[in-house]
């Protein structure tokens, strides 16, 4: 996988592994949660689509998020594939499956071939 997006970049892959490891998301739902990043002035900044509840709970810790608005550029652009599991029927070597997610945020698809 990758995140694009300058200071983005290592915060968006840090989400994008705890989001398919840690939470077990496939590299498309993975890439549509809602992202949130520290700018280069320690700033919390979060995407608009986090529900209100999560912002009114990081306020609440002594937090002060900024939300930026639905078409902000600020959170990177995210591209990903996983290689799925081998089944236990499969012999060894052959049918290898992969999936994919492109970000919603941008521009792209995933395409098999």
């Amino acid at each position: 996988f990758g995140v694009m997006g300058a200071n983005m970049q290592a915060q968006g892959h840090v989400q994008m592994t705890l989001r398919m490891v840690a939470e077990g998301l496939n590299p498309q739902a993975a890439s549509d949660v809602p992202r949130w990043r520290v700018n280069d002035v320690g700033e919390l900044i979060m995407e608009a689509e986090w529900p209100e509840s999560v912002i009114r709970e990081l306020e609440a810790m002594g937090h002060t998020p900024r939300v930026e608005p639905r078409d902000s550029l600020e959170f990177g652009s995210a591209q990903l594939i996983a290689r799925l599991p081998q089944q236990p029927d499969t012999e060894p070597g052959k049918t290898v499956a992969y999936i994919g997610g492109s970000d919603t945020r941008r521009d792209g698809q995933v395409i098999g071939y």
